[in-house]
């Protein structure tokens, strides 16, 4: 009995041991991490752009968010990776007129995904370019309207109403993405620009859309 558990034992050492043989000979076959990820937070000025009637006019939102990201490779040889995303954002616009404020409030989930390339200094220094698209979803988009001396607040749901006739407010828009992360050790600073390709509201008369720059810094594991 004894020599049998022994037996079983030496087996089970030795599929162990090519197992961890067999990991350590797959990540030594790739030149650059086969895997990249990060968790930052991000400040986000953002244009809302309303174009219409040979006018354009630009609303300036602030935006702050909390994002994730990970990052596969696709070469062995070259610091390709396609990468994938999750991340939230809130925005506001503040407006005010004589006795009376005006602030509209957004909440956006964003779903990015991209293509990177890593490129190693002698600095210890990495950048990774980045250019990719996103998916991002308004599950919020409301005014909230209070005059001087009141406590009672005005809640306008732009969803729940019809601005103009036969115009339509999307909850789900597009855009399209170029930036580049700036990496540390295990920190990172990011910058990226955001160019719409699928707009917030459309009328016959007005379309309206954001140009949305982000600026990111967190950690990178």
């Amino acid at each position: 009995m004894k020599l049998i558990k022994t037996i079983q034992m030496k087996r089970f050492l030795l599929i162990l041991g090519v197992f961890f043989a067999a990991v350590s000979t797959a990540h030594a076959q790739y030149d650059h991490p086969s895997f990249m990820g990060t968790v930052g937070v991000s400040y986000s000025p953002i244009f809302n752009v309303s174009t219409g009637g040979g006018q354009k006019e630009r609303t300036f939102f602030n935006g702050f968010g909390l994002s994730w990201s990970n990052a596969h490779t696709v070469s062995r040889n070259k610091p390709f990776y396609v990468g994938y995303g999750l991340g939230v954002q809130y925005a506001t616009h503040v407006q005010k007129e004589e006795g009376a404020k005006a602030v509209t409030q957004n909440l956006c989930l964003k779903a990015p995904v991209e293509a990177l390339y890593r490129v190693e200094t002698d600095f210890d220094l990495v950048i990774i370019p980045r250019l990719g698209v996103d998916i991002n979803y308004y599950p919020l988009f409301r005014v909230v309207s209070t005059m001087e001396g009141s406590d009672k607040e005005s809640i306008l749901d732009m969803y729940s109403v019809e601005i103009e006739e036969h115009a339509h407010m999307n909850r789900v828009t597009a855009g399209l993405h170029v930036g580049a992360r700036f990496q540390l050790d295990h920190f990172f600073v990011d910058l990226s620009y955001e160019l719409p390709a699928v707009g917030l509201y459309y009328s016959k008369l007005y379309t309206v859309y954001d140009r949305q720059l982000h600026l990111t810094a967190g950690f990178a594991f």
